[in-house]
């Protein structure tokens, strides 16, 4: 308890979990901002069922594999995993080994993220558009637009194609940061219930 730090029995700020295909755990890690402001520990962390640290996945950075303040994660049909990979602006793709495959930028900067059993991917963004109001990154410029081009809401589309179909301001939720839709194809971020995307 109050420990933050890099380390195989320690988190710095994790923000996700999901069972893996084989029951073990996957749990992001490196909320942006963060305690300290430590400048390391983005990484993506393996647990067996039992609770036993397995491996980690990547770094902090900006190439493929390497992620800023991972945020949400989702297994589509096939087994490979998405996560939003907030602070670089995009989704990152991995197989069912767990190399990094894709980045996606098409989807906005994502917090929130859900992949239907059809593969219909949804996306949350709730920062593209606004101003920084703290410095993510050495570097960064406090006054910086985050994402410019593209502006908060839900993203719709494949998780087999990439290809974005459907896109819902959300101006009226900015602090959400999860996004789920039920069978019926009924959308929810953060409770708030949408219109039907199907």
């Amino acid at each position: 308890a109050g420990v933050s730090k890099v380390g195989p029995d320690t988190f710095v700020a994790p923000t996700a979990c999901i069972e893996a295909p084989n029951g073990d755990i996957i749990i992001a890690d490196g909320h942006i901002p963060r305690a300290f402001n430590e400048k390391e520990g983005d990484r993506l962390m393996r647990f067996s069922r039992e609770g036993k640290f397995v491996t980690a996945y990547g770094s902090t950075g900006k190439g493929l594999g390497e992620f800023r303040g991972p945020h949400a994660l989702a297994y589509d049909s096939q087994g490979r995993l998405f996560i939003a990979d907030r602070q670089n602006s995009r989704l990152q793709v991995f197989d069912r080994s767990m190399k990094p495959v894709a980045e996606w930028r098409q989807f906005g900067r994502p917090s929130g993220l859900f992949i239907l059993p059809d593969n219909t991917l949804l996306t949350l963004d709730s920062e593209s558009g606004r101003s920084l109001t703290w410095a993510d990154w050495p570097g960064d410029d406090i006054k910086a637009t985050r994402n410019p081009g593209f502006t908060i809401g839900v993203r719709i589309g494949s998780a087999g194609t990439g290809a974005v179909a459907l896109h819902f301001d959300a101006e009226t939720q900015a602090s959400s940061e999860m996004v789920a839709a039920d069978t019926e194809g009924f959308v929810y971020t953060d409770g708030i219930k949408w219109e039907k995307i199907k």
